[in-house]
């Protein structure tokens, strides 16, 4: 939920939907570019921090999201790539309160970006945290590592732990079935190299009509970089460690490939937890970060070549600069008022994405609809006194006694309440149908955070004093290097 959290921010200020939506990809794309410099930049220079930053921003993979796919979340999560790796380098090299903060908080951001991003990078994000104790020898670190994941975990509780626990009440396996099958969004290896475009959709085959484009030049500067560590190691004796890390992260790189490849489907067929990704072509997020860093690698050729890095960044701008670019502008005056309405997205809305609806409703039957409540049986006169997410507060004046049915979707925590008194409705198609007396009443239907969903928040409290607890009472180590 944490792309939403931030677009609301704007709209609390004023601002329209719309807009507040392209605010908040402007920051977020802002937000990355630093993110992916100041990683660049410990591993190479600060013109290695420039070069890729520029790379990572104009990614063909990050125009997909923001023009093709409209991936909000994801392309938060992406943006949290270089912070989660800036700061687990950081934390390595000196053991201070801000660094632990900061691989804390950026796993916070990514638990709660997009769940589909956590599974595809952290196996990585392990990845590196064990090249890098192996390599400094220091194997102990493993445990501030893992205190900074389990305390961004218990910040992230409040939203992680009933969407797991409480994924049996949705449709959630649908997620993985029919279209979504994993199995149908395999990329050939042949599709990362052809510049093609397109807005349209995933598909099996060749015949996609979105591009799967890793960008060549990003390839081409990468194996330039290559061949620069190659020949200061084995002709000008240095620069061995830079080439340690690079084929490192080309491994990292690699491996993202392979994953996204028909050649991986062994590994997708027995770890089913990756279903979930449904499409393999997502790992192209983590391809398109790892090669940025790979790019960054060319700023170590001698300080009176490094006016070529400055061509390479403008090359990557203009090459790239066209996947950036909307299919179709609607009205500029429609778009400006756009706004769309509670009804709109309940009739809407929610039928083109029912993931998230009860397993057991027929939706022949009942569908989505604007209206709160449906008189099933007997005479009432209804006002509707309060109209929000969490609560239905109705004043009934029934003539007859009969059944009134509640349009909410059955789920943990709803409470209803007749004249202050909780009385037991029926259960039908997924909606609460309540038998009603004859007289004047008031029907309170609200929810409840209690049993998960309270010990989930209590744990994302636990989080919050923990760090405020580390920061307060950390002393600002000794560096590690």
């Amino acid at each position: 939920p944490l792309a939403y959290f931030l677009a609301e921010i704007f709209i609390l200020l004023g601002f329209s939907i719309l807009l507040s939506l392209k605010i908040t990809y402007i920051l977020i794309s802002i937000f990355g570019f630093w993110g992916m410099y100041f990683l660049a930049k410990k591993i190479t220079n600060q013109w290695g921090g420039l070069l890729a930053s520029v790379a990572f921003t104009f990614a063909p993979y990050h125009a997909l999201n923001l023009y093709v796919r409209g991936a909000l979340a994801e392309y938060l999560a992406i943006a949290f790539f270089p912070w989660v790796f800036y700061f687990t380098l950081e934390l390595l090299a000196k053991n201070t309160k801000t660094n632990y903060l900061g691989l804390t908080l950026s796993l916070t951001g990514l638990l709660l970006a997009h769940n589909i991003s956590v599974v595809t990078f952290m196996a990585f994000w392990g990845l590196l945290s064990l090249f890098l104790l192996i390599a400094k020898k220091q194997y102990k670190s493993v445990f501030i590592l893992l205190l900074s994941f389990i305390n961004a975990f218990l910040l992230a509780a409040f939203f992680l732990v009933p969407a797991f626990l409480q994924q049996n009440f949705t449709r959630v396996k649908t997620l993985t079935e029919g279209f979504s099958n994993f199995a149908y969004h395999f990329v050939y290896l042949r599709q990362l190299f052809i510049p093609n475009w397109g807005y349209g959709g995933s598909i099996e085959g060749l015949e996609d009509d979105i591009s799967f484009y890793l960008g060549n030049e990003l390839l081409i500067i990468a194996a330039l970089a290559f061949l620069l560590l190659l020949f200061n190691v084995f002709v000008k004796k240095r620069l061995k460690l830079k080439l340690v890390n690079f084929l490192f992260f080309a491994f990292l790189f690699l491996l993202s490939l392979f994953l996204l490849s028909f050649k991986s489907k062994f590994i997708w067929d027995k770890l089913t937890i990756l279903s979930f990704i449904q499409f393999p072509w997502r790992f192209l997020g983590i391809a398109s970060f790892i090669l940025s860093l790979l790019v960054a690698f060319i700023a170590l050729l001698k300080a009176k070549y490094r006016w070529l890095v400055f061509i390479f960044a403008v090359m990557i701008m203009f090459l790239n600069q066209p996947y950036f670019t909307p299919n179709k502008l609607g009205d500029s005056t429609i778009a400006e008022d756009y706004d769309p309405s509670a009804d709109y997205i309940r009739e809407k809305i929610s039928l083109i994405i029912p993931d998230y609806l009860p397993q057991e409703l027929d939706m022949g039957k009942i569908g989505p609809t604007s209206q709160n409540f449906r008189i099933v049986d007997g005479d009432f006169d209804i006002e509707t006194l309060k109209d929000k997410t969490q609560k239905l507060l109705l004043k009934i004046e029934a003539t007859t006694s009969g059944k009134l049915q509640i349009n909410r979707y059955v789920f943990p925590n709803w409470h209803i309440k007749l004249d202050n008194k909780e009385i037991n409705c029926e259960i039908k198609n997924s909606v609460y149908i309540c038998p009603i007396e004859e007289g004047e009443h008031i029907l309170d239907f609200y929810w409840d955070e209690k049993g998960v969903n309270q010990i989930a928040n209590y744990l994302s409290m636990l989080g919050i004093l923990l760090v405020v607890f580390f920061y307060l009472r950390w002393d600002n180590g000794k560096s590690n290097e």
